[in-house]
């Protein structure tokens, strides 16, 4: 009896098959989308020919099921060419795109058995403004910053320094920190990164920016070489073997805007005495914080040392201090 059951099986089982309704399952097409081209805000794509298709349907979106639901007619984009640019789209996003096509006498009717879904990634932004705000030769610690737009928190820094050490670091924040023990200049460039899907896609790299210590204020028995004489501010300093010049910058507050009164371009000074701040001349017995920042003009672009350090004047006394941002422009 259980031999004959055990042959039974395999024709109840064929019988039950047909009596199951036949269900019409259509893959995805197989003809591939190509990406010829992305930039921070478009998008290149085409594809091979339908020799039957009298118009192309395009719907896009950031996700799967917004690139559908937009490649519908009187929705998708609608062309008779065989490539199709996306512009106005948000840099270091990933976009979905869906392309169906219609026959001649069936403008109406979408056919989605040909082409793949496709993806592409906008090149995210590059960073700019690159810029030291701090270089402290007591501690050796430098900060570069930069700017990136769209809220980017995730950026590749190159960096070469003096001893011409080569390295790159991540980092989640627009700075970064370095130990200048045994160097006397750093070069750093930055570029921004997304990831989708294991992927990593990058920025083009910002203009490089070479970094170099702050000039040093001469010292003096009772402060520090900056004094006030015939209403004149006379600043002195030491020279920074990096630099192409120098520039002098004044304000009334510590950590307030700092305006530039002169600038010195022979790289050998170590001088300089101004005539006026905002117009107005020196008054001995006024409150004034000076900053001495060198400069080195590279590829069209001036890039100046932080400054960190100011000179507070407060009435002929002179005391050295450290700003909350080194930055002036």
């Amino acid at each position: 009896m259980k031999k004959a059951l055990k042959y039974l099986i395999l024709p109840v089982l064929m019988f039950a098959l047909l009596l199951i309704p036949h269900m019409q399952v259509r893959a995805e097409g197989t003809t591939p989308i190509t990406i010829t081209a992305t930039t921070t805000d478009s998008i290149t794509a085409s594809w091979p020919a339908e020799q039957t298709a009298a118009k192309y349907f395009i719907g896009y979106g950031t996700t799967q099921d917004e690139a559908t639901t937009n490649c519908a007619v009187g929705k998708a984009i609608e062309v008779t060419t065989t490539s199709y640019t996306f512009t106005n789209l948000k840099p270091g996003n990933k976009y979905f795109i869906v392309l169906k096509y219609a026959k001649k006498d069936a403008l109406e009717t979408l056919l989605d058995d040909k082409y793949k879904n496709a993806t592409a990634v906008t090149i995210p932004p590059t960073p700019t403004n690159v810029h030291s705000t701090f270089w402290s030769l007591g501690t050796d610690k430098l900060i570069i910053e930069w700017d990136c737009a769209d809220k980017y928190d995730r950026f590749e820094v190159a960096v070469k320094d003096s001893e011409d050490d080569g390295y790159t670091k991540d980092t989640t924040e627009k700075k970064m920190e370095f130990d200048t023990e045994d160097v006397s200049y750093i070069n750093v460039k930055v570029r921004s990164i997304v990831e989708y899907d294991g992927t990593k896609y990058y920025s083009a790299y910002s203009d490089s920016y070479k970094s170099f210590a702050q000039p040093t204020v001469k010292e003096t028995e009772d402060g520090y070489a900056v004094t006030i004489k015939k209403k004149k501010l006379i600043v002195q300093w030491w020279k920074e073997k990096y630099a192409n010049g120098y520039e002098i910058w004044v304000a009334t507050k510590k950590n307030g805007k700092y305006t530039k009164v002169k600038t010195i371009k022979n790289r050998n000074t170590e001088k300089a005495t101004i005539a006026k701040y905002n117009k107005k001349k020196f008054n001995p017995k006024g409150k004034y914080w000076i900053a001495v920042t060198a400069y080195r003009d590279e590829n069209g672009k001036r890039n100046r040392t932080s400054a960190s350090y100011v000179i507070f004047y407060d009435k002929g006394e002179t005391y050295q201090t450290i700003r909350k941002n080194g930055t002036v422009k």
